[in-house]
Order: structure tokens, then C-alpha cells, then sequence
């Protein structure tokens, strides 16, 4: 069972600068590539060597016309690239690490709206794609 002092907690940075109104994002994973190879009556699957990272899915929590609406809306429509940095601390606050994520897009942008006590909120749900090899710098 995990407590509270146990939780990792991730926080996005776009240019340097947080947004706010992210509720979840996902980490930074990495996946070997692997290639299919005809044997004798079977296939085998041997890796390439080539790294494959996937997308980071995030999902926002905002309300229409405020500064990461506005933002997240010229990422996607007007085909912006900026480089993200995802920042893993632990419960305390404390860095784990932190990967630099160089001229990414934003390719998925998905508009939920809802309203909550008289107030209009809209979940935005995003896929950021990075077309170069993240940095770990806490390396």
C-alpha cells in the first residue's frame, strides 16, 4: 500500500514556466525497438537497439480564456514546437529527476467541457511528441 509520503508527483514545464491546471501527465518512458526476423517455422523478434519514447499524455483541468488555454490551443493549431521539461519530485517536494524534452508538438488536443458550481471548465486532454532522444539531467 502506498501512503501519502510515498507519492511521486510530476510537474510540466513549457519553456521554462509551469502552466497552470494540470491534474495528470504521464512519465517519461522508453522502449527498446524490436525487429521481426523469419527462422526456421517460427518468427523471432531480436531488439534493434533503437529507442523508442512514447508520448507524454497530460490532461488539464482549465477554464476558456485563461493563459494555458490560450497557450495549449497556439501549441497545437498554429503547429508550435517548445521544449518541455517533465520534473518527477517525491512527496517532500524534492527532485528525483527531471528530462529535458527538446522542439516538442502537440499533436492530440482534446476539448471536454463541463461546468462545476456555475463555472465552465474545460479538460483538456494532449499527447506531447518529441522528435529527439529526452535528456535526463539529473545524470
Amino acid at each position: 500500500m502506498q501512503t501519502s509520503d510515498m507519492a511521486l508527483k510530476r510537474k510540466v514545464l513549457v519553456d521554462g514556466k509551469e502552466l497552470p491546471g494540470l491534474t495528470a501527465t504521464s512519465d517519461v518512458k522508453d522502449t527498446e525497438a524490436t525487429v521481426e526476423v523469419p527462422g526456421f517455422g517460427r518468427i523471432v523478434e531480436i531488439r534493434s537497439g533503437v529507442k523508442k519514447f512514447e508520448p507524454i499524455e497530460s490532461t488539464w483541468k482549465i477554464q476558456r480564456d485563461t493563459i494555458t488555454h490560450k497557450f495549449l490551443w497556439d501549441w497545437h493549431y498554429k503547429n508550435e514546437n517548445h521544449d518541455v521539461t517533465v520534473v518527477n519530485t517525491d512527496a517532500t517536494g524534492e527532485e528525483v529527476n527531471r528530462w529535458l524534452l527538446r522542439d516538442c508538438e502537440l499533436p492530440d488536443y482534446n476539448e471536454r467541457s463541463y461546468s462545476a458550481a456555475g463555472v465552465e471548465y474545460f479538460g483538456v486532454a494532449t499527447k506531447i511528441t518529441c522528435p529527439s532522444e529526452p535528456i535526463n539531467l539529473m545524470e
